[in-house]
């Protein structure tokens, strides 16, 4: 298990990769976030990837943004 990744649900179709790292930037240094496309459509899947560089920041995000 990597207590560095959250795997988020419930994403807005709107939402980008690069709004999902400005939304969780605040929690510390972010590796990566992603938001899942379908490949034939480019759309949203409604479930994306935060990876952060340390453990503890992974999980200020969580408690944080849990809801």
């Amino acid at each position: 298990m990597d207590l560095c990744n959250i795997y988020i649900k419930h994403i807005d179709p709107s939402i980008k990769s690069t709004e999902l790292f400005n939304l969780f930037k605040p929690f510390g240094r972010i590796i990566s976030a992603r938001v899942m496309e379908d490949p034939s459509t480019g759309n949203s899947r409604g479930f994306g990837f935060v990876s952060y560089s340390h453990p503890t920041e992974a999980a200020a995000a969580l408690i944080e943004m849990d809801g």
